[in-house]
C-alpha cells in the first residue's frame, strides 16, 4: 500500500525543475515590484501645495450645496415705514416681488398706510406674513398728515397735490361708536379698513357697545391701540337686545358673552318656570354666577 502511495506522488526530474520554475515565477511576479518600489528615493514634496487647490473654492471644499443655498437668501428683519421704504428693502423683508409691485403702485395713485394693519389689504400679504413684519412696521405719522393738502387728479397714473389754506386745521370730530359705517370709523387715527370691519362685526354681534372699553374685546385692540383711539370716539349707548323667550338656542349662543352651556340653562330654566322678568333666579339658585349676570343683563330682553 505504502509503495502504491509513493508510486503515486514520486515526481520525475523535469516535473520537480518545473514546479521549481513556478514558484520562482511567481515570487518574482508579486515580491520583486514591492521590493523595487521600496528601494526608490523618496518624491520631493514642494512646501507650497497650494496648487493641488488650485480647482476649487474654500465654498465648494467645505460645502457643496453652498451655492445652492446663497440663491435661497431668507428674509431679512429691519423696521420699515411701508409708506416710504424702496422696492429692494421691501423684497430683502421677504415680501414676493409682485405683491411689492402692488403696493407701491398703491401708494403712486396716493394710497397711504396709517396703521400697521392696513399692511393687510394689500393683495398677497397673508396674516402669517403680516405676524412676521409687525414688530418692525414703523410708520412716520407725518406722512400722513394730510390736513392742509387738496388733491387734485389730473389723469389716471398720479395724484398731485395743491396747497390749501395755510395754517387752517382740520376740525377735530369725533366719531360715535355705534352708528359710524366702517368709511366713518376710518376717519379716527389708528383706524384702517382692517379694524373698521372688525369693529363694526363685533358691534353686531353683541347688539351694540355699552362701553367705549368694549372695544379691547375686538381681535387686534390691545390697550396700546385702545388708548390712542378712545378719545377720538363717542359713545350713545344704542343696544338691541336679544327676547330671550322667543330666541332659538343659536341665537344665544351667537352672542360674545353667552356659550352654548349657558344658552341651554337659560332656555331650559324659561321652558320649566314660564316667563321671567330678570336673571335673578338664575343667581339665587347658583345656576349663572352674578358677574355674567351683569354683564349679559343689558344685551337681553324678557318682553314676550
Amino acid at each position: 500500500m505504502n509503495d502504491l502511495v509513493k508510486g503515486y506522488f514520486n515526481l520525475s526530474n523535469n516535473e520537480q525543475r518545473g514546479i521549481i520554475s513556478l514558484v520562482l515565477l511567481i515570487l518574482f511576479v508579486f515580491i520583486i515590484p514591492r521590493v523595487y518600489i521600496l528601494t526608490l528615493p523618496a518624491a520631493e514634496i514642494p512646501e507650497d501645495n497650494t496648487h493641488l487647490f488650485a480647482h476649487f473654492t474654500p465654498s465648494s471644499i467645505d460645502d457643496p450645496t453652498s451655492e445652492v443655498r446663497q440663491e435661497k437668501t431668507l428674509p431679512q428683519l429691519f423696521s420699515f415705514d411701508p409708506n416710504t421704504a424702496s422696492k429692494e428693502d421691501l423684497i430683502l423683508l421677504g415680501i414676493k416681488e409682485n405683491v411689492v409691485t402692488i403696493l407701491i403702485n398703491y401708494r403712486s395713485k396716493g394710497g397711504r398706510f396709517k396703521v400697521p394693519e392696513d399692511l393687510l389689504t394689500v393683495y398677497g400679504i397673508s396674516q402669517e406674513r403680516y405676524d412676521e413684519l409687525a414688530d418692525y412696521i414703523q410708520i412716520e405719522t407725518t406722512n400722513l398728515d394730510k390736513s392742509n393738502w387738496k388733491a387734485k387728479i389730473y389723469d389716471d397714473s398720479k395724484p398731485t397735490y395743491d396747497r390749501a389754506e395755510k395754517n387752517k386745521p382740520e376740525d377735530y370730530v369725533k366719531i360715535e361708536l355705534n352708528t359710524a359705517d366702517s368709511s366713518r370709523l376710518t376717519k379716527v387715527k389708528g383706524i384702517g379698513p382692517v379694524y373698521a370691519s372688525r369693529i363694526i362685526k363685533y358691534r353686531k354681534l353683541l347688539g351694540g357697545f355699552k362701553n367705549i372699553k368694549q372695544l379691547k374685546e375686538v381681535y387686534g385692540i390691545d390697550n396700546k391701540v385702545y388708548l390712542s383711539i378712545s378719545d377720538q370716539l363717542t359713545l350713545s349707548p344704542k343696544i338691541i337686545p336679544i327676547k330671550v323667550h322667543t330666541a332659538s338656542w343659536y341665537e344665544l349662543k351667537s352672542h360674545p358673552y353667552i356659550s352654548g352651556d349657558l344658552a341651554n340653562i337659560i332656555l331650559n330654566y324659561i321652558k320649566a318656570h314660564g316667563q321671567i322678568n330678570n336673571l335673578n333666579d338664575f343667581s339665587d339658585n347658583g345656576l349663572i354666577d352674578e358677574e355674567t349676570i351683569l354683564k349679559i343683563t343689558p344685551y337681553l330682553s324678557f318682553e314676550k
